[in-house]
């Protein structure tokens, strides 16, 4: 389904792919994005002590990462994509913070020359892995998936994003935005999304084969012990 990271690192295309790997703790998937033009390869992600990552794919924290790549990325904005990474890579954005279950995307991106991200609301700051992938391709008005086909949150995950917009002290006039504005998007539907027949991918193409692609990952971790 996927290539393995030593296979992909020897055959794959230059441009950017999503990487991922599976983490049995949670049933879940924790995505990057990686970019190789040239000489130059790197993979940035956001992890869940809030940093961001920025490393060469040889190393060894990626050897169970699988690569799918994003063939209809424009080649010409790889120098720059690049450069982002850089300077995301220094680690400078502490106003982000992780929330893996109901992150909030509104078409966020990031500015150059300093990586600021520049988002529609606060809420917008709280993120998972996979929006971190998603916000910075729309940097680039690259759209790798159709946010609003994802479902509706549930009304337990609503009441969890209740809790946390109180907290913050988001006033309340602004909880409908975040309600809509908030999807069950997780690392397995990006990773898998580059595959499915259009662009952006829909929730209905993307969740039967990022539901294979979790059959597929915990078959390769078993072929491991």
């Amino acid at each position: 389904m996927l290539q393995n990271r030593d296979a992909y690192l020897a055959t794959g295309p230059q441009g950017l792919a999503v990487c991922g790997v599976y983490v049995p703790s949670n049933d879940a998937v924790h995505v990057g994005l990686f970019c190789r033009k040239d000489a130059e390869r790197r993979i940035l992600e956001f992890n869940g002590t809030n940093q961001i990552i920025y490393l060469d794919p040889a190393n060894r924290r990626y050897d169970d990462f699988y690569f799918c790549p994003i063939p209809d990325f424009p080649d010409e904005y790889l120098d720059s994509i690049i450069a982002l990474f850089r300077v995301l890579g220094k680690n400078l954005l502490s106003d982000f913070k992780l929330m893996v279950t109901t992150p909030v995307f509104n078409g966020g991106t990031f500015e150059m020359p300093d990586g600021n991200f520049i988002a529609t609301s606060n809420a917008e700051k709280f993120i998972n892995c996979a929006v971190f992938v998603l916000a910075i391709l729309n940097t680039y008005d690259y759209q790798l998936v159709d946010w609003d086909s994802f479902p509706e949150l549930r009304d337990e995950q609503k009441a969890f994003l209740l809790d946390w917009l109180t907290y913050n002290n988001v006033p309340q006039h602004l909880h409908p935005i975040c309600y809509r504005q908030s999807k069950a998007l997780r690392g397995r539907h990006v990773l898998i999304s580059p595959n499915t027949p259009g662009k952006p991918a829909i929730y209905a193409h993307i969740e039967p084969l990022s539901n294979q692609l979790i059959d597929f990952l915990k078959a390769e971790l078993a072929s491991k012990v």
